[in-house]
């Protein structure tokens, strides 16, 4: 028996290796059109140098239809079901139901209110990775308990 290379070497397929990773469980992660959007979103994070402007990132009327048809179909769920304070909050601080709003603005609108300052990071990021980022001041917390022992006053994580 002869073992070698075949007469014919099969043509090289392309390999595309995507910037943003995703979970194997991932809707999109068989969808190299929804993965390479999705890259080309990332990679405006990653050229931002962390001073100046934040880019604006170019949506497609597509997305902004699902944008549309997702804030539409959440308002009464959010109005029915969501805890008090994110009620507040979302009357404080509307986002736009007719478009994605781009994060420049809504970072300048919440460092307004806030202080806060978004910045736009290439994919998800870990909890821990975010308050090691941000470092807020310690604030106190409160459980809902009516009487000041049983509320169990404590310090914000660092």
């Amino acid at each position: 028996m002869r073992i070698g290379l075949p007469r014919e070497s099969p043509k090289p397929q392309q390999v595309r290796m995507f910037h943003v990773q995703l979970d194997p469980e991932h809707p999109g992660f068989h969808d190299r059109s929804y993965r390479a959007r999705r890259d080309d979103i990332a990679r405006i994070a990653d050229r931002y140098a962390g001073d100046g402007a934040i880019p604006d990132a170019p949506y497609t009327a597509a997305e902004h239809a699902v944008w549309r048809t997702v804030t539409t179909a959440l308002a009464p769920l959010h109005r029915r079901f969501a805890a008090r304070e994110v009620q507040a909050m979302l009357e404080r601080f509307p986002l736009p139901t007719g478009h994605i709003p781009q994060l420049a603005g809504v970072s300048t609108r919440l460092r307004a209110a806030s202080g806060i300052r978004l910045r736009p990071v290439a994919g998800l990021i870990t909890a821990r990775d975010s308050w090691r980022r941000w470092r807020p001041t310690r604030s106190c917390r409160r459980s809902t308990s009516a009487t000041p022992a049983a509320r169990g006053t404590r310090p914000s994580p660092t």
